[in-house]
């Protein structure tokens, strides 16, 4: 829920628990439905938006995921990267493509509500039908190896004493990785100088070219910069993730004081029109995203980059209520503060 007393500060994007939900409300009937199935989709060609940068966490996501879609639906599927504008161009493509279901998006909780409730777009939460939650990405905090700082404690002492001096590496300003650091200096006093990337992979970059001292990412989308940078702090409750986090404290234990969760869910999504005019394609494939992420071939891969920990499995109804539940957030941060996420 949103924080009291006028902060413009916001719960954890993340489903603190599961929801029981059915499915099915998801997949109803409508003009133009098939016998549907998996042979829908045999021989297709499937075109896959990513809104963001190639080497990001959401292009990563689903290139690990693709062979074992493929494998399922019988079909091909093509990943295009359309970065810009806080990923609205990438979205704003797939909310217009065919509702067919030849066309899916890769997007996150809260990104996508970013997109629409930031710019103006013409776009919102309802063209768009959801697949499924692919994954969990709790937000670090990451610095190179050779960084000054050996942990959280002195890396926000030192922002408390050099004001904004310190630069640190966020993917997108409509993020979660910018509202986890502005929740960061709220908890803490410490003043930072928080510079937007246009997506995941250049925020990274930036970390290891030099341009900035740390980056606050995703704890498995940042894993392949792990050879030349470490943890300091996972933002979340508890660490759940030793193992990908250098074993590295929850940022409220070890400064001992309240700080807010910082997570991103990545999903899957449809225009809306494929689960309205081709119920059992889209049925076929939230069954297929379902099955893929619990493919052998698929886990081992994760289990050798240690990212065996990060599927996070939602159906379309969990999708939903949870994308619904940050809208209200996030719109209520705005109708307080409209200029709370712009440069």
């Amino acid at each position: 829920m949103i924080h009291p007393q006028g902060s413009r500060r916001f719960a954890p994007f993340v489903l603190g628990s599961a929801i029981v939900l059915a499915v099915s409300g998801c997949s109803g009937g409508g003009a133009g439905s098939e016998d549907g199935g998996l042979d829908d989709f045999s021989g297709q060609s499937i075109r896959v938006i990513v809104p963001t940068a190639v080497g990001g966490g959401f292009d990563t996501t689903i290139r690990q995921l693709q062979g074992a879609l493929e494998d399922r639906l019988g079909a091909r599927m093509t990943i295009e990267n359309m970065e810009g504008a806080a990923t609205a161009i990438g979205s704003q493509s797939a909310a217009s493509a065919d509702g067919d279901c030849l066309t899916l998006m890769v997007q996150g909780v809260p990104h996508l509500q970013f997109s629409y409730l930031t710019q103006e777009v013409d776009y919102s939460l309802e063209e768009f039908a959801p697949v499924g939650g692919m994954s969990i990405e709790p937000g670090v905090i990451r610095v190179k190896e050779d960084a000054p700082w050996q942990n959280i404690e002195e890396f926000i002492e030192d922002a408390r004493e050099r004001p904004g001096e310190i630069r640190v590496s966020v993917s997108l300003r409509t993020s979660n990785n910018y509202v986890g650091m502005l929740d960061i200096e709220e908890a803490t006093g410490a003043e930072f100088n928080i510079i937007s990337y246009d997506g995941g992979g250049p925020s990274r970059t930036a970390l290891i070219s030099g341009e900035v001292d740390a980056t606050h990412a995703g704890a498995f989308n940042s894993l392949g910069i792990d050879d030349e940078t470490r943890v300091l702090t996972v933002q979340a409750p508890e660490n759940l993730w030793p193992d990908e986090t250098d074993d590295m404290p929850a940022i409220g234990d070890a400064l001992g004081v309240e700080v807010p969760e910082s997570a991103s869910n990545y999903s899957l999504w449809a225009p809306a029109g494929c689960a309205a005019d081709f119920p059992e394609r889209h049925r076929a494939l939230v069954d297929v995203l379902s099955e893929a992420l619990e493919d052998p071939d698929y886990l081992s891969e994760l289990a050798e980059l240690n990212e065996g920990t990060k599927v996070n499995h939602m159906t379309p109804d969990e999708l939903t209520e949870l994308a619904e539940l940050n809208e209200e957030q996030i719109q209520a941060i705005l109708d307080e503060s409209p200029d709370a996420f712009t440069e």
